[in-house]
């Protein structure tokens, strides 16, 4: 029982003191004691050693938050759909560098699991994630804003510090890109789950919006989600070996994502004014 003793504090303080906690917001549910222990051990970076540690953690994160409707957890959804795709992939050896590639994944999960194991305690967590718990938090703001901001502070902003501490290199490249294509089969899965658990389909936002749907109509489904993703990935991808190079100073490499990440943040609030999000 000690180990939990630290959590006492920040326990009271979720339950208590939190205005954005009520349970009469449908976006942003009150844990009971178990539950909140139980979210606290699961989202524990320290429980993830390997990248396939982190599903059964991922499972139970999103089961808790979508028992209740509660915003938080449609990244946990989208989460647990690409576990499910990758981690059998990356346990069969599927990749050249397995290794590389299980470490860069693990290394990517950790900052989602990190960041919300100190929201839930109620410490400071990133600029981006911060956004998203706001914006998740804020019952008049949609799901799908939410999705959004999750998917831009992930993928623009941790994964560059993913592919960098895991020691990448550039002929790594075409398993990072494997792993993307791998990852773009999960879309109509979790658009599905989504609206299941929260009643709004997202898949114009996976569609690229508006030209989307014609790309989809001329080469395939899934096609445009698969160019937007990987032109992200792709971005993350440069600017994670920019991080690594010893002759580019990494503060301006830093300000060159968050420049990027404000950009996209910018646009998805215009989306979300034009009930696009």
């Amino acid at each position: 029982m000690k180990r939990h003793h630290r959590y006492l504090v920040p326990l009271l303080f979720f339950i208590f003191l939190s205005p954005a906690l009520s349970q009469a917001d449908s976006c942003r549910h009150t844990f009971s004691a178990d539950e909140y222990q139980a979210l606290l051990f699961h989202s524990n970076p320290d429980n993830v050693q390997t990248f396939s540690d982190a599903l059964p953690h991922i499972r139970e994160i999103e089961e808790l938050f979508t028992r209740y409707g509660d915003h938080r957890g449609v990244f946990a959804i989208f989460y647990r759909n690409i576990l499910e795709t990758a981690v059998p992939e990356i346990e069969q050896g599927n990749f050249k560098f397995n290794g590389w590639s299980e470490e860069v994944s693990r290394q990517f999960v950790l900052r989602y699991m990190d960041n919300l194991h100190r929201h839930l305690l109620g410490q400071p967590v990133t600029e981006s994630w911060h956004n998203f718990y706001l914006i998740s938090g804020d019952c008049s703001r949609s799901v799908g804003r939410a999705a959004a901001a999750a998917l831009t502070a992930h993928l623009t902003l941790d994964f560059p510090e993913a592919i960098n501490d895991a020691n990448s290199y550039f002929f790594h490249f075409n398993d990072f890109y494997a792993i993307g294509q791998l990852l773009t089969d999960v879309t109509l899965s979790l658009v599905d789950d989504i609206e299941n658990v929260y009643g709004v389909d997202l898949t114009d936002f996976f569609n690229l919006y508006f030209f989307g749907e014609a790309i989809d109509q001329q080469y395939g489904d899934g096609v445009s989600s698969e160019i937007l993703f990987q032109s992200v990935r792709i971005t993350s991808w440069s600017h994670g070996l920019s991080l690594r190079a010893r002759w580019i100073d990494n503060g301006k490499t830093r300000q060159a994502m968050r420049n990027l990440w404000l950009f996209e943040e910018h646009n998805l609030d215009i989306l979300e004014s034009l009930n696009k999000l």
